[in-house]
């Protein structure tokens, strides 16, 4: 049997579903600290806004698989783009628990890759398309 399609289905869940969590709290609460941070390294505010397109349109359309790689590669800019003005710091810090501070960031950027590499999968809204 070939477990493939399945793979890449819980793939999309598991790597999209929770960052939704992450842009429905900045959708909520704002995007003031982006703001500050994009402004501290010369970049305009107005960036921030990608913030809600990283992570919670392309969450969505992995979910759902449609233009998946298209989505897992925002979803993948995103993430690098989290790291460089935000997390640069922690790359050598471990957690309280003695963990990689980065490492959900880091698995979500790999997700992200590993997605953008193979698409979605026979399991998805789209799958005539080289960008599904």
């Amino acid at each position: 049997m070939n477990y493939s399609n399945t793979s890449l289905l819980l793939a999309r869940i598991a790597v999209a579903f929770p960052m939704l969590f992450y842009g429905v709290d900045k959708a909520i609460h704002g995007l003031d600290w982006i703001d500050n941070s994009l402004a501290a390294i010369g970049l305009p505010s107005f960036l921030s806004y990608g913030v809600l397109v990283g992570e919670i349109v392309a969450p969505l359309a992995m979910l759902i698989g449609f233009r998946t790689r298209i989505a897992s590669g925002i979803f993948l800019i995103n993430t690098l783009v989290a790291f460089l003005v935000a997390r640069t710091s922690d790359l050598f810090v471990l957690n309280q628990f003695g963990g990689w501070s980065l490492d959900l960031l880091f698995m979500f950027t790999l997700g992200a890759l590993i997605l953008t590499l193979t698409g979605a999968g026979k399991w998805a809204v789209s799958t005539n398309s080289d960008w599904d």
